[in-house]
């Protein structure tokens, strides 16, 4: 008998500045499960920094680089997957999404540009800072919705508690059952419990329409 494919969990997209590294370590702890970040796979691989990547080799060698990575990973690992921001630019990549739970993850500009302040590892945002970030995530908003199984924000509260919200819209739209807590903090008792559905590319989304 063939062995079931390996999935991840979850997977989170979204902008810089929106944690999902940082959100999806906490997940993955609630979880009992391994983080792994797109972006720290691809850095492993090629054996440089991103940055190194883009100055020598171009964005779109980088891209495609990301892209083999991801399709690797989706078939191959079974916890929670950051990608990086412009990891939903790539059509393939949108595509093999759609048969996985995605957590589109939102952050206020408020609060990307207190994240962003002085970080100079991102090389799509060198010389422009927060202008940039805002030019780039309007151009990117509506793939993220796109993919997205749920939204959730972390514009506030530590990354505990957006991975609480996280664990709740994905029980809200009956992708995880209750005790997915991993016992770290009950959620409300509020929150209801629903089977999973059975095709798991019925999007919806939780806390804004998109």
């Amino acid at each position: 008998m063939t062995p079931p494919r390996r999935r991840p969990r979850a997977v989170l997209v979204g902008p810089m500045a929106s944690g999902k590294t940082s959100v999806g370590r906490s997940l993955a702890a609630r979880w009992g499960v391994e983080l792994r970040d797109s972006d720290h796979v691809i850095v492993e691989r090629a054996g440089r920094p991103i940055s190194d990547i883009f100055a020598s080799d171009g964005e779109q060698a980088f891209r495609d680089l990301e892209r083999e990575v991801i399709l690797g990973e989706l078939g191959s690992f079974d916890g929670v997957l950051a990608l990086g921001g412009g990891a939903v630019l790539d059509p393939l990549t949108r595509e093999a999404l759609a048969d996985h739970v995605v957590v589109s993850l939102t952050v206020d500009e408020r609060n990307a540009g207190f994240r962003i302040r002085g970080d100079t590892s991102r090389p799509v945002l060198a010389g422009g800072g927060l202008e940039t970030w805002r030019r780039i995530y309007a151009e990117r908003r509506h793939l993220y919705a796109e993919v997205g199984t749920v939204e959730v924000d972390t514009s506030r509260g530590t990354t505990g508690a957006s991975a609480t919200r996280i664990i709740e819209a994905l029980i809200e739209a009956g992708y995880e059952r209750a005790a997915s807590t991993g016992g770290k903090r009950p959620l409300p008792s509020s929150v209801p419990v629903r089977a999973a559905p059975s095709d798991a590319s019925d999007r919806t989304t939780s806390g804004s329409p998109t």
